[in-house]
């Protein structure tokens, strides 16, 4: 009688996708908790800065250039 006996590859891809069953639930959540830390950092310091808020009505036409560098002045 002939045992059938499958060469020993089959035990190593049956421990290979037990380690990624276990590793992938984990990187999912490493994955996840990075990009929700990142989304919540740019909310946290999405404020400008003051010389950000003039360079930004400069851009708009808010304000005048000499407006630009007399507020610049005043605030540095």
């Amino acid at each position: 009688m002939m045992m059938t006996f499958s060469g020993g590859m089959a035990g190593f891809l049956w421990s290979l996708m037990m380690i990624l069953s276990m590793a992938l639930p984990f990187l999912l959540i490493f994955w996840l908790l990075i990009c929700l830390g990142g989304r919540l950092q740019d909310k946290k310091t999405g404020r400008q800065t003051p010389l950000e808020a003039l360079k930004t009505r400069l851009a708009r036409g808010e304000i005048s250039l000499d407006d630009f560098r007399r507020l610049k002045e005043q605030i540095s």
